[in-house]
């Protein structure tokens, strides 16, 4: 066995609690704190370059308003295809009961047949038209809220209460998603860890 005083110095390791890095990649615009410096979970640590964001949230915005507009113009066409089912229906049951007292012949009774069968189809048609138009501001709706949400990951909060440890960037300085901006340890959640001799 080896003497204890022969035995290199322990090792000491110390944990930080947390980095702070964007999302996504970008330019950054801006360091607001320093190193030492405390802060209160919540507070802005840093600022991404937004480049287009706000464009594309501008835009997810307006595809959600055309989304919206296109339900109400395709409700408007369930009703009016509604009208025409019913019309339709009353003018083939009509020529049916002319048909049967000898007054028409076959080929108009074929033709209400006909336009009631169109009308049903139409009817049908405006009533998935509805359905796709509904899809479509579910689907607008989360391309607004995915941008808004990524547009908030540009701004670096501080995840808990504690003191910043390290800047790791500069303002100008472009970073992947990932990389961190700033380091910050939460002093209570340190914890050493080392050999000690026997």
């Amino acid at each position: 066995a080896v003497p204890p005083r022969c035995l290199a110095p322990p090792p000491v390791s110390v944990r930080l609690s947390f980095s702070g890095g964007p999302v996504t990649c970008g330019l950054v615009l801006g360091v607001l704190v320093d190193q030492g410096a405390a802060g209160k979970a919540g507070q802005l640590l840093a600022e991404m370059d937004p480049v287009d964001m706000d464009l594309r949230g501008q835009a997810a915005k307006g595809a959600g308003s055309r989304s919206r507009q296109s339900v109400r113009v395709a409700e408007a066409q369930v009703k009016e295809a509604e009208s025409r089912v019913k019309l339709a229906k009353l003018n083939r049951d009509r020529d049916r009961a002319l048909y049967q007292k000898g007054v028409i012949g076959m080929q108009a009774l074929d033709a209400s047949n006909s336009e009631a069968e169109r009308a049903d189809s139409a009817l049908a048609t405006a009533r998935a038209n509805v359905a796709v138009a509904r899809q479509d501001v579910g689907r607008t709706g989360a391309e607004s809220q995915g941008v808004a949400s990524v547009r908030d990951s540009l701004r670096l909060l501080r995840p808990v209460d504690g003191v910043i440890v390290s800047r790791e960037v500069e303002p100008g300085t472009t970073v992947v998603a990932g990389q961190a901006v700033v380091r910050l340890a939460d002093p209570k959640s340190l914890w050493v860890r080392a050999r000690i001799d026997q």
